[in-house]
C-alpha cells in the first residue's frame, strides 16, 4: 500500500513539473496555488488530497472538462518554455531572456466615443485600457502611442453582406504594422481599430487576432457583430449561421477566439483569432452579388460604416475590451488556448461564449506569464483588483463583481499559512 502511495506521489510530482515547472524555489502560498493545477490531469479520486485542498481547487479553478483533460490541444508550461526558448536565431537570445520587453499600444483610427469617466479618469477609453494592461502585465513596458492612420496602409477591406458595415482583413493589418509604423522588430504591437475585422473570406467576424511570430496583435471595438444582424437588422436565428467553424492557421491547426475565438496549441507562426464565425451557405451564394473586397468605395458606402455614430461606453463594452485586449496580448507571449481550466485563455466560438469567460488566468497559464515577466503574483492581483474596483464604481456589472470576488478569494488563499 505504501509503495503504491509513493508511486502516486511521484507521478503527481512529475505531472506537476510538466504543467507548471519546478516549484521548489517558490514561496509556500505561490507553490500551493500552482499545485492546484494537478486537479485537471488526474481522474477524480486518483490522488489522495485533503478535503480543504479539493475545496480550494474548486473554489478558485474549475477544470475545463471532466478530469483528466484531453491531451489534444494541451500546452503545458514545459511545452511553452521549450517553444519560446527555441524561437531565436542560432546566436540570438530567446524571448525569455530579452531585457527589454516593450508593447506599443497603437490606436489605428480615431474613435467616436461618448463621455467616459472611470474614477476621475476622463481622458478616454484607450487611456483606460493602457492602465488596465499595465496592471495585467507587470514587468512589460507599455507605451500608448499617438493614433496611426490605418488608411495609409490601404488594407484589404470589404462590406459585410448582412451588416453592410466595413471590415478590415485583420491578417493584412498585423503583418504590415511593424514596417508601416517603422517599429523595432523586437517590439510587440497591439493595434486597436474602430472598424470591425474579419479573419478570412469564409468567416464573418473577428474581435481580434494575434500572431506570435510577428509580435503583433490587432483587435477592434467589435461594434457590428454579424450574428446580431440580418438584412433587416433583426436577430439571426442560430440555425442561419454555423458557429462551429474554426479558422485554419499556418501550422495547420484550427483556432478561433473571440468570435471572440482563438485556437489551440500553436507553433511560433500560428495565428490566434478571437471571435469568428463561418458564413452561412445562403450567405455564400449571395456573396457573389455584393463586392467582397473594396479599396475604392462610394460616399454612400462610407456612410454605412457608422463612422458618425457615437459609441456610448457601458459595462459590457468595457468588459469586452478588457477581455479581448488581455487575451490577445497573452498570445503575443506564446500562450496558446487553455484546455485545462476555465480561464481567460480558453478558446471560444462566439462573442457570447468569449465574454462569459473569466478575466483571470488558471495556474498553468499564470505560470507561463510569471516566468516571462518575473512579476510578483500577489502584487499583480492587487493591481488588477484596483482597476476592477474603479470600473465597478463607475460602470457596475455582474462580471466585474464576480472578478473582484474571485480576486478576494485568491488573495485570501495566498495569505493562508
Amino acid at each position: 500500500m505504501e509503495i503504491n502511495r509513493r508511486k502516486i506521489i511521484k507521478k503527481t510530482q512529475r505531472k506537476l513539473s510538466n504543467l507548471v515547472g519546478k516549484l521548489d524555489k517558490e514561496e509556500p502560498g505561490i507553490r500551493a496555488l500552482f499545485e492546484l493545477s494537478a486537479s485537471c490531469v488526474f481522474p477524480a479520486g486518483a490522488v489522495e488530497t485533503e478535503p480543504a485542498e479539493t475545496a480550494d481547487t474548486m473554489r478558485l479553478f474549475s477544470p475545463a472538462s471532466e478530469p483528466p483533460v484531453p491531451k489534444k490541444g494541451r500546452q503545458t508550461y514545459r511545452m511553452w518554455k521549450a517553444m519560446v526558448e527555441l524561437d531565436s536565431s542560432p546566436f540570438g537570445k530567446s524571448r525569455l531572456t530579452e531585457k527589454m520587453k516593450r508593447l506599443r499600444f497603437l490606436p489605428l483610427e480615431r474613435y467616436n466615443v461618448g463621455p467616459f469617466n472611470i474614477d476621475g479618469l476622463t481622458s478616454g477609453i484607450t487611456e483606460f485600457l493602457f492602465l488596465f494592461l499595465k496592471a495585467f502585465f507587470p514587468g512589460l513596458e507599455i507605451t500608448l502611442e499617438s493614433p496611426y492612420d490605418i488608411s495609409q496602409m490601404d488594407p484589404i477591406s470589404r462590406y459585410h453582406k448582412l451588416t453592410h458595415k466595413k471590415q478590415y482583413l485583420v491578417t493584412d493589418v498585423y503583418t504590415r504594422l511593424h514596417r508601416a509604423t517603422d517599429s523595432n522588430r523586437k517590439d510587440y504591437i497591439l493595434g486597436l481599430t474602430w472598424t470591425d475585422l474579419y479573419p478570412s473570406e469564409d468567416l464573418n467576424f473577428a474581435l481580434g487576432e494575434a500572431l506570435y511570430s510577428h509580435r503583433c496583435a490587432v483587435f477592434s471595438f467589435g461594434r457590428f457583430e454579424p450574428l446580431l444582424h440580418n438584412e433587416n437588422d433583426r436577430d439571426i436565428a442560430p440555425k442561419d449561421i454555423d458557429t462551429s467553424a474554426v479558422v485554419s492557421n499556418s501550422s495547420g491547426e484550427g483556432c478561433c477566439e473571440e468570435k471572440s475565438g482563438c485556437g489551440r496549441s500553436f507553433a511560433s507562426d500560428e495565428k490566434q483569432t478571437l471571435g469568428c464565425a463561418e458564413e452561412s451557405k445562403a450567405g455564400k451564394a449571395k456573396e457573389r452579388e455584393l463586392p467582397h473586397h473594396s479599396k475604392d468605395v462610394s460616399l454612400d458606402q462610407e456612410k454605412k460604416d457608422g463612422e458618425d455614430d457615437v459609441l456610448q461606453i457601458n459595462a459590457d463594452i468595457l468588459w469586452k475590451m478588457m477581455r479581448v485586449s488581455s487575451h490577445e496580448v497573452c498570445h503575443l507571449f506564446g500562450l496558446s488556448h487553455c484546455v485545462f481550466f476555465h480561464c481567460a485563455m480558453n478558446e471560444s466560438k462566439s462573442v457570447t461564449e468569449a465574454l462569459k469567460q473569466p478575466l483571470y488566468l488558471c495556474p498553468v497559464c499564470l505560470r507561463k506569464l510569471q516566468k516571462f515577466f518575473n512579476f510578483d503574483i500577489p502584487a499583480r492581483y492587487r493591481q488588477i483588483q484596483d482597476v476592477c474596483l474603479k470600473v465597478q464604481r463607475s460602470y457596475p456589472s455582474e462580471r466585474i463583481a464576480e472578478t473582484i470576488d474571485w480576486l478576494n478569494r485568491v488573495q485570501e488563499f495566498l495569505s493562508t499559512d
